[in-house]
């Protein structure tokens, strides 16, 4: 090294020496790799030394029993790919066949005839009067007839999945219907008019409806919307009531059951709902209930399926902060309604 690049470029990083290395030979190679190996030998000594002599050192090793199972097994290996242990079977076998090779191999001939014939129908007549009977034909004919029903019968189910009618609506004779306030006038008129065909009426209390007309059905009304979440119903639209359910759309909801408690502040900030809710569960015919006494009471109660209605500001107070069961109105309006999704229509 010192030779090629002088001793005063030892302090030269890799890179360095890389750039001021002349260009190598393979004789030059060879000597750096030589010296190299000698450094590392005088200085590390060899990179593997084993820890103990083996006893059999210089023994040679016994071969494979010639009678064994492996022997054996290797014999028959070699003979399989070797081409001088192969016969040479080449040369025209129809030398050695016999009469029953020669019918096999018509009967072979005209059975792949006839599975093309059924298949694709594409023999010539005068091939189809030489390989088949007029039974064979008549065979034919039916197989095409009942593979065309199959697809026919096939095909009409296919258009009767994609044109599924709709279900009959579930009118119940003498119900009341209510009359959503966001209905335009003239779709208001045409749901009085055709309510006496279904033999229904129009309620002027939501609480005593069973059916809601309403103008949008992912836009109910809030009057709508607590009554169908205590008491359940059906609403549809003007459409759906004028075509009888043919069109339009139509969502029913479940009965629902629980006790309420309210508190004071509530009842004094929202006294329009606390006067409905009021009437819902008036109307529920027990299934809901009141909680009677104050926050308190109402906090110690272990009482199953009971949910408190607070003032948006009494959320944070140290009463309620850990409660889970304790909603404002618009909350506790979305938790307990219950849809039935397999109703929903349009």
């Amino acid at each position: 090294m010192d030779k090629i690049v002088g001793p005063s470029s030892r302090h030269a990083k890799e890179d360095r020496i890389v750039d001021i290395f002349p260009v190598s030979t393979a004789d030059i190679d060879d000597k750096i790799i030589e010296a190299a190996r000698r450094l590392w030998s005088n200085n590390f000594g060899l990179s593997r030394v084993a820890r103990n002599q083996r006893v059999d050192a210089g023994i040679k090793r016994p071969g494979p029993d010639k009678d064994s199972e492996i022997a054996f097994l290797r014999k028959r290996r070699q003979a399989a790919i070797d081409p001088k242990s192969t016969p040479d079977i080449r040369g025209d076998a129809r030398a050695c066949w016999g009469e029953g090779h020669m019918k096999e191999e018509d009967f072979q001939a005209k059975k792949r005839l006839k599975r093309a014939h059924f298949m694709n129908d594409h023999l010539l007549p005068s091939e189809r009067q030489r390989l088949f009977s007029e039974a064979d034909h008549d065979n034919w004919k039916k197989d095409q007839w009942q593979k065309a029903r199959m697809h026919k019968r096939a095909q009409e189910r296919r258009e009767a999945t994609l044109s599924l009618k709709r279900p009959l609506p579930r009118w119940e004779p003498f119900s009341k219907v209510f009359l959503e306030s966001r209905l335009s006038p003239l779709q208001s008129s045409s749901v009085a008019q055709i309510l006496p065909k279904l033999k229904m009426h129009i309620g002027k209390n939501s609480a005593e409806a069973n059916f809601f007309a309403v103008a949008d059905l992912a836009n109910i009304g809030d009057r709508v919307s607590w009554t169908l979440a205590f008491l359940g119903g059906t609403v549809a639209t003007e459409k759906y009531f004028k075509t009888n359910g043919q069109a339009g759309g139509c969502a029913s909801y479940h009965l629902t059951s629980g006790t309420l408690w309210v508190s004071a502040s509530f009842a004094a900030e929202n006294y329009a709902v606390y006067e409905l809710v009021e009437t819902l569960i008036a109307r529920s015919a027990g299934r809901w209930t009141w909680q009677p006494g104050a926050a308190d009471d109402f906090v110690r109660s272990r009482r199953t399926r009971l949910f408190g209605l607070i003032a948006k500001r009494e959320k944070a107070s140290d009463a309620f902060r850990e409660k889970c069961n304790v909603f404002s109105a618009r909350a506790l309006r979305d938790h307990i309604i219950k849809l039935d999704a397999s109703s929903v229509l349009g």
